[in-house]
């Protein structure tokens, strides 16, 4: 109730709404003291020295312009305005749960289940909230199955990896056969060419062949080696993308949880 006495006591012949407007400045004030540091997701504590220079700002704007201008307010938040300010900093170290926003916001995603009650003023509230929280676990349920799904499916694309390197390479290693067969094909030629020689007593002819037969088989037994070791690289590449596929969706799956259990608390 408005007190005439108190208000002339406190503001003179200044007109109620020079009055309400400054009220309303004083309280845009002292809100960003406040609430100023909501928009870090960490905020720096407050000192105490600023901690009750808040506290008399906030004694003030209730003693000197909420009182006077709208009367006695029986209310628990000008309760804290004007008790209890600093030892909330003392106790929390910032303000930063002043701003109501991120709780209000709240709001806004279980209205929608109000149309799944029947409206009963006693009951409405219980089944709210039953059907919000049933929603909620069904969601995280089919959050927690796509993403289970998405790293079988990863560790699958992995595996078929690794299988088509491995097939890459052993058909690789069997291409590299008919090189050596080839190889041993001329040098058995070569062989047959320098019998007629060997009758005639030239032996320079056996001497010449012996070379290309050596030759052709070190560099069959060369790409033979060279085409296993592709193939031994090729599957340890292979094993190494699948292990990493499958420790980056464990790495994935253990965010998310930590998220889920970060909101639920957040929640409760």
């Amino acid at each position: 109730m408005f007190d005439s006495a108190a208000y002339h006591d406190v503001w003179g012949d200044t007109p109620v709404h020079s009055a309400v407007t400054s009220m309303f400045s004083e309280y845009a004030v002292l809100f960003s003291r406040i609430a100023g540091r909501t928009t870090s997701a960490v905020p720096p504590p407050m000192t105490m020295t600023e901690g009750r220079k808040i506290a008399e700002q906030a004694q003030d704007f209730v003693n000197n312009f909420v009182t006077p201008i709208l009367g006695h307010i029986a209310s628990v938040k000008v309760h804290k305005l004007l008790c209890h300010v600093a030892d909330a900093i003392k106790w929390h170290g910032s303000l930063r749960n002043g701003n109501t926003a991120d709780n209000e916001s709240e709001h806004k995603i279980d209205k929608p289940f109000y149309a799944r009650t029947n409206k009963d003023v006693r009951t409405f509230t219980r089944q709210l909230f039953c059907h919000s929280h049933g929603a909620r676990t069904i969601l995280a349920r089919h959050a927690d199955a796509d993403k289970a799904a998405v790293t079988a499916w990863q560790v699958k694309l992995a595996e078929r990896e690794s299988t088509a390197a491995a097939a890459a390479a052993t058909q690789g290693t069997a291409g590299g056969a008919p090189t050596a067969g080839g190889d041993g094909t001329a040098a058995a030629g070569a062989a047959a060419g320098a019998a007629p020689a060997r009758e005639g007593g030239a032996d320079v002819s056996a001497a010449a062949a012996a070379p290309v037969t050596t030759a052709g088989d070190g560099e069959a037994a060369t790409v033979a080696a060279a085409d296993g070791g592709v193939a031994v690289e090729a599957a340890a590449a292979a094993e190494a993308a699948a292990a990493a596929a499958a420790s980056a969706a464990a790495a994935a799956a253990a965010t998310a949880a930590a998220e889920r259990a970060r909101k639920q608390k957040l929640r409760v």
